[in-house]
């Protein structure tokens, strides 16, 4: 079978290229081109987006053109499901027989919706084996009801099949195809015009319950993690390719029940001198708890940090079930900053129980981490993505204004709280651009006492920023018709009915084990 895998662009691009200076590499779709290769009768190849800087109308052209039996469209970012639909439409118009897979985060929660515009199947949850029994499947010319873990069918006619189970052993599927991609499309500009950026995975699954996170929903509940000698062969083909970094895509890199075996990892990336640099993701209360482990992995090559604090409320992390304390977070950054790691602290605003006041205990908040040492703070706003409790919350209660995918971008207020949303806008805005020059005057004020490569990281990071003020600046310009838009969208939402039925496609049963799942 000819399989075209694709990532799809959205309205406002990655957040990660325009603020942080890198594009992650789509290493869900290299992961299941790896399963698709592995039984020798199929090709792949990928499509992505943003780094092809590939338009709607190129990326339709080039499938008519190519014709692949199926065209596989990763749906994790909510906001590209508008590029992905109209991808789907224009190309089916005039090439019926392509068979159009979703899956993803998004999908795997909004499954009927997708086969009501246009897609043939939706794979649910994890899809290394089920995309390859579907190629297998659609191969031979049989019937679709035997794959488990999909919804399939036409607008008419929608079938879901019997669960899959989770993948207990990680090692069992295949080396992600990273060859698949070229590795000067993902450069980390921030730290140098010749660095690479490559993504890899070394577990999956998150026991926390955070109510606006989807990760537990679809990956579960408890962590199942590679092995360190499975993660070493990533590593070494990484750097094989030419790549100088990796992102660790973990949710929660220090996984509590793991400690010991990234200990084991940490010392043999040492013992071996690998030359990679590295990102994680992980939880402030992780590095509270393993101090030690930090040490270790920042002489094995870990160089940044991104944590997620989300809050200065006690009250606000309370009910986001968080399971953290603000004072937590500040001692996080100093035990990174002590030990030469760059951090990048998220946080949101405009959650529907935060007043004001806790938006601005937020931000003030943001100002401590940054005297503690924290190097960039990232507030987004608070979005209610199919598949959380949240979601849940405010398409039960009508607090969701919009269906409008596209605005699901982490920058747009897309329900009702008890902030007017062109001030959590404003804050937001306001936020990230305070902090980008607290963090610069800092770096300025300490730079003659910081030694090691921290320093010479920021000097790069520095040096990038202001080479791309005008984009910041141009950004900040738009703020004002960015509110003017979101407050026609709320004053439209009031003088509307609301829907009668919840936003998406997701059915009341789904949804209810969802949020208890979350809970």
């Amino acid at each position: 079978m000819k399989v075209v895998l694709l990532r799809p662009s959205h309205r406002t691009g990655s957040l990660f290229l325009k603020k942080l200076g890198f594009l992650p590499v789509p290493i869900g779709l290299l992961q299941l081109a790896g399963e698709l290769l592995r039984s020798g009768t199929n090709t792949v190849s990928v499509i992505d987006m943003e780094a092809d800087s590939k338009t709607i109308d190129e990326v339709v052209a080039e499938l008519v053109k190519s014709s692949p039996d199926i065209v596989g469209i990763t749906l994790h970012a909510t906001a590209a499901h508008n590029t992905a639909v109209q991808i789907v439409k224009r190309t089916k118009n005039i090439a019926p027989g392509i068979k159009f897979v979703a899956g993803g985060h998004h999908a795997t929660f909004m499954a009927e919706e997708l086969i009501r515009c246009g897609f043939d199947i939706v794979v649910l949850g994890e899809g290394d084996q089920t995309i390859a029994e579907i190629a297998e499947t659609l191969g031979k010319g049989d019937g679709l009801g035997s794959v488990r873990g999909i919804v399939y069918g036409s607008p008419g006619e929608i079938t879901r099949t019997a669960k899959r189970g989770l993948i207990e052993n990680l090692d069992s599927i295949s080396i992600p195809a990273l060859d698949l991609v070229e590795p000067s499309k993902y450069r980390l500009e921030t730290f140098g015009s010749g660095e690479f950026v490559i993504c890899l995975e070394t577990s999956r699954g998150c026991p926390y319950a955070c109510e606006f996170c989807s990760v537990t929903p679809v990956w579960g509940n408890r962590w199942r993690c590679k092995s360190n000698k499975r993660i070493l062969e990533e590593l070494e083909l990484a750097e094989r390719l030419g790549y100088s970094w990796v992102f660790f895509t973990d949710d929660v890199f220090f996984a509590e029940p793991v400690i010991k075996e990234r200990r084991a990892l940490f010392e043999e990336i040492i013992r071996r001198r690998m030359k990679l640099r590295w990102i994680v993701q992980t939880r402030p209360d992780a590095v509270v708890r393993h101090p030690d482990v930090v040490e270790l992995a920042s002489r094995a090559g870990m160089r940044m940090a991104a944590i997620g604090v989300e809050s200065g409320s006690r009250e606000t992390l309370r009910k986001m079930r968080k399971g953290l304390r603000p004072s937590t977070s500040q001692k996080a950054v100093e035990i990174l900053d002590r030990n030469g790691v760059l951090t990048l602290c998220s946080m949101m605003l405009g959650a529907p129980y935060e007043t004001v006041r806790d938006i601005l205990k937020t931000i003030r908040f943001g100002s401590k981490l940054v005297n503690s040492g924290a190097d960039l703070i990232q507030f987004t706003v608070y979005t209610p993505f199919p598949g959380t409790a949240a979601f849940y919350e405010s398409s039960k209660n009508g607090s969701l204004v919009t269906k409008d995918w596209e605005r699901f971008d982490i920058l747009t207020p897309v329900m009702k709280t008890k902030v007017n949303p062109s001030v959590i806008q404003l804050l937001q805005s306001f936020g990230v651009y305070y902090f980008q020059v607290k963090s610069y005057i800092r770096f300025k004020m300490k730079k003659r006492n910081m030694k090691g490569e921290k320093a010479n990281l920021l000097e790069e990071a520095t040096g990038y920023v202001l080479g791309k003020m005008y984009v910041y600046l141009a950004d900040m310009l738009k703020l004002p018709a960015r509110m003017r838009e979101t407050s026609r969208l709320f004053a439209d939402s009031r003088r509307n009915k609301p829907e009668s039925e919840p936003f998406g496609s997701s059915s009341s049963t789904e949804n209810s084990l969802i949020y208890w799942i979350a809970k």
